[in-house]
């Protein structure tokens, strides 16, 4: 019975961590993690922060996700409690995605996407023009164009990668990506 306790407690308390991180920004395009503040972190306010204040945080945000999550004040989550829960991270984060893109897109902001923002927007986070990287990898005989045999090569390149493009994939399964560990506060 205990056993059963401490895992259904495991899996509320990684689920609720789940939501959470993707609520603050750490969604599943594996973007940045918004990063504590100082004020977050220097629990008894001294104006300084110690390893031991670090190595609580993570605790001490999951001991709030679980309060917040526990509506009813039982000290425990129940299968409402936590889609609720998931639901309100998820809306959360849908609506964080909404503000960004608004504020990308909404040149002239007044609060709305027109067809010519919209427009105007079409390839402006990319880094070469538009097919360009596309054609200097793939155009095999340099003649500024692609051929319908090597479009059928990039297929074929782009399925034997999985679909995932020229920067490769979203990181290890294991929390790494590039190498480096997740921060701390991912924990």
């Amino acid at each position: 019975m205990i056993r059963i306790a401490l895992l259904s407690t495991a899996i509320v308390v990684g689920l609720a961590a789940t939501s959470d991180v993707q609520a603050r920004g750490f969604g599943s395009r594996g973007g940045p993690m918004e990063a504590p503040t100082f004020a977050e972190l220097d629990t008894n306010g001294d104006g300084k922060v110690t390893a031991e204040e670090m190595a609580a945080f993570p605790a001490a945000k999951m001991a709030e996700r679980f309060k917040a999550a526990d509506t009813d004040g039982d000290g425990k989550i129940s299968k409402a409690e936590m889609g609720a829960a998931i639901e309100t991270a998820r809306s959360d984060r849908q609506a964080a995605r909404v503000d960004r893109m608004i504020a990308r897109l909404d040149t002239d902001k007044d609060g709305a996407i027109s067809g010519e923002e919209m427009v105007a927007a079409a390839g402006q986070r990319r880094s070469a023009e538009p097919g360009g990287r596309f054609l200097e990898r793939f155009d095999t005989d340099k003649d500024g164009a692609i051929s319908e045999a090597e479009f059928a090569e990039a297929q074929k390149f782009m399925q034997m990668r999985g679909g995932k493009g020229e920067r490769g994939g979203r990181g290890d399964r294991d929390g790494k990506r590039g190498g480096d560990r997740m921060p701390f506060w991912n924990n």
